[in-house]
Order: C-alpha cells, then sequence, then structure tokens
C-alpha cells in the first residue's frame, strides 16, 4: 500500500515563506540559508516540504525565489 508522506497546507506554507519574506526586508538581507545533513534538523524541510536523508541547502530570496542542492542532485523544490 502506498501512502503520501504528510504536508503542510498551501496555506501553511505560504505563511512560512511570508515570514522569510518578512525577515529579508526586515534586516536588509538579499538570502535566507537553511541547510541540513544526515537528517538532523528540519530547516529545508521547513520551507520546502523535502525531506532530507543525507545533505541539503536552501537558499531562499524575496518572492519565493529559492534553490536546493544536495549532495547528489541540484533542484527547485517545485521539482524543476
Amino acid at each position: 500500500m502506498e501512502q503520501e508522506f504528510p504536508r503542510f497546507s498551501d496555506r501553511e506554507m505560504g505563511r512560512r515563506w511570508r515570514a522569510a519574506d518578512e525577515l529579508l526586508r526586515t534586516h536588509d538581507l538579499d538570502l535566507v540559508v537553511a541547510y541540513e545533513a544526515n537528517r538532523s534538523g528540519s530547516a529545508v524541510q521547513w520551507f520546502s516540504s523535502w525531506q532530507v536523508t543525507r545533505e541539503a541547502l536552501l537558499l531562499m530570496g524575496l518572492n519565493r525565489s529559492c534553490l536546493c542542492s544536495s549532495t547528489t542532485t541540484f533542484r527547485r523544490p517545485d521539482g524543476s
């Protein structure tokens, strides 16, 4: 039996990204950086729903511009 991994709603994910945008604007930052490795931490997953198993880096700019990278692949959270 195949089950889908539970995910937060689009509304909740939007709230998280708006909070990141506010942080960037308030502190005049270019990027927010989230990193995790070996399943420790949840910063990347908190913003992208991408469950990290090895290593991942998430670079977030204003208005949901971002890039996820890992030791094995480079992709955006939307799969592109």
